[in-house]
């Protein structure tokens, strides 16, 4: 079988997520250059995203997705979802490919109107930022400016010097399906780039909270159908031992309710394979005799 290369894989995600609609209301949507005329029941998000891939400013697809602070969980329109989001509401929003407006600091800038609520950094058109991202606050009536959002394939190559270095192993650069985007989110601050169009309107920071997790078990892309993969964004602090150990027990417990086999700790395994062990020496024992 032909290996699937990562363009094509990006290509095909696209084109699923025009068919299938990519789960998107209609408020849910990326606002083309013209006047910004706010409706006051709709939240709106801005952010600046790069490195271009050309000169009109094109830049990847970055996921915002409905989150649920307290369940540390994605929100989706799904029936077995415990916060399901409310028919008629967005439970995500699409950032990318065509800019509002394009910059000199090879980035654009993009617009979407989306339902109010709490949302996170979701990921790419390949990559999931469950083990690390942000998650922010959208208000009715207002624009909620993310910041700057870069991204870059791991291979080392690209011009941002924090992203350079995130590169995966020789072995896994020669197999495209599985090279992960590496992430770097530099909040809004004084001096970036706006559009005039938005000029007057109420534009408020994202307060963003850092280093937010949920497992990763949806959304999904068309060629990643068992689950994205998975990264860390950069600049986040580093990962302590037995962080993760909650959302680790909480998804073996729903696991476990569901009648759900997943692998069990390192511990509990190691117990289980020495009480094995155990049980073919006595079987062998017995059988010597």
């Amino acid at each position: 079988m032909k290996l699937i290369t990562r363009a094509a894989a990006v290509l095909a995600a696209a084109v699923s997520l025009a068919v299938l609609g990519g789960g998107h209301a209609d408020a849910a949507k990326q606002l083309k250059q013209r006047p910004v005329q706010i409706d006051p029941a709709l939240g709106y998000v801005l952010a600046r995203i790069g490195p271009t891939t050309n000169q009109r400013g094109r830049a990847p697809h970055v996921y915002l997705w409905r989150f649920d602070r307290a369940r540390g969980e994605i929100r989706t329109t799904r029936r077995r979802d415990a916060a399901r989001v409310p028919r008629g509401e967005d439970d995500d929003a699409m950032l990318g490919d065509r800019p509002f407006m394009r910059t000199d600091r090879d980035t654009g800038v993009f617009i979407a109107s989306l339902t109010p609520g709490d949302y996170v950094i979701h990921g790419t058109e390949t990559t999931c930022y469950c083990l690390g991202s942000y998650a922010f606050t959208v208000r009715p009536g207002e624009i909620t400016d993310i910041g700057t959002i870069l991204l870059a394939a791991e291979t080392g190559e690209t011009p941002i010097p924090e992203l350079r270095s995130q590169r995966l192993s020789g072995d896994l650069l020669d197999r495209e399906f599985v090279i992960t985007d590496a992430m770097l989110v530099r909040p809004a601050a004084d001096g970036d780039p706006l559009p005039p169009e938005v000029a007057g309107l109420t534009i408020t920071r994202a307060e963003l909270a850092p280093d937010v997790r949920w497992p990763n078990r949806g959304p999904t892309r068309l060629l990643y159908p068992g689950g994205l993969l998975i990264n860390r964004a950069v600049g986040l602090d580093p990962v302590a031992p037995g962080d993760g150990r909650a959302m680790i027990e909480r998804v073996r417990a729903e696991a476990a309710e569901s009648e759900i086999a997943l692998r069990p700790p390192p511990a509990e395994a190691e117990r289980r394979r020495r009480e094995q062990a155990a049980r073919e020496a006595a079987a062998r024992r017995g059988t010597s005799r």
